[in-house]
């Protein structure tokens, strides 16, 4: 409980510091969702491709590839929502200790909420990071279907 000692309470809950935080979740919530729903166009539409055979793999290993890529960024983007969401539920939890003067029970449920949100952040990077692999690969193919174009 040391640690709880150290923190500069007034600065967190008589600054617009938690209102910030308020209205950054949402925002950040809303653009996870969004990284989700294209993903899961992605996927729709890339099963519909396979079953009319208008989509070719080059090999097995090319689309086991696919497959654990999609499962993957699916599986970060999944637990980045879940980590953003209950961040946001911490911070409306902290809003209200705050405001019936819980303080110590307000800041530590803004903190809770701040490394969910940083986890969930760093969730997202790793799933880009994953999108961008799976992108380059796509562009290499793309590359080697002009060499054949050219000929």
């Amino acid at each position: 409980m040391d640690i709880f000692l150290n923190i500069n309470y007034e600065l967190i809950f008589t600054t617009s510091t938690i209102a910030s935080l308020f209205f950054a979740i949402p925002i950040f919530v809303s653009m996870v969702v969004v990284r989700y729903a294209t993903l899961a166009k992605l996927i729709r539409d890339s099963r519909e491709d396979v079953i009319a055979n208008e989509i070719h793999f080059k090999s097995i290993d090319d689309y086991k590839f696919h497959i654990f890529k999609y499962e993957k960024r699916l599986s970060l983007l999944k637990k980045a929502l879940s980590s953003s969401l209950f961040s946001g539920i911490l911070i409306i939890v902290s809003v209200v200790g705050v405001t019936f003067n819980y303080f110590l029970f307000g800041v530590i449920f803004f903190i809770l909420g701040l490394f969910l949100i940083a986890v969930s952040m760093l969730l997202l990077i790793w799933e880009l990071s994953v999108s961008f692999e799976a992108l380059n690969e796509h562009l290499d193919y793309m590359k080697s279907l002009k060499i054949k174009i050219k000929r």
